[in-house]
């Protein structure tokens, strides 16, 4: 039957680790800790599930029916506000990264 962990593997897929714990809408590091082995406390097994559209009871034991629905793939519109989200971040960063080489750019002339 395995474990919470294996089949929490086997949901992620090839999914990315923080896109994984965003659509289960938790943060990574509680995602890595059930990853290996710690067990979800009973709330977040119920999100789990439903955000996976998967069996709870599944979930725990691995036994029974996995999916309650035809399908364990996030919706069209979690994986595009996931990739959204990411965009977001990836602007914020190139900013972040353009504010620094402005303030060195400023550094320089003011020495020269």
């Amino acid at each position: 039957m395995g474990s919470i962990s294996e089949r929490l593997i086997e949901l992620q897929g090839e999914m990315s680790a923080r896109k994984f714990a965003k659509l289960l809408g938790i943060k990574t590091s509680t995602l890595w800790e059930y990853l290996h082995g710690r067990d979800p406390p009973i709330g977040n097994l119920a999100l789990i599930a439903r955000r996976m559209h998967v069996d709870v009871s599944w979930l725990i034991t691995g036994e029974g029916e996995k999916h309650y629905v035809h399908s364990s793939e996030p919706s069209e519109k979690y994986t595009l506000a996931m990739e959204l989200d990411e965009t977001i971040a990836r602007l914020s960063d190139l900013k972040t990264r353009l504010r620094v080489l402005e303030e060195k750019s400023d550094e320089h002339q003011c020495e020269a």
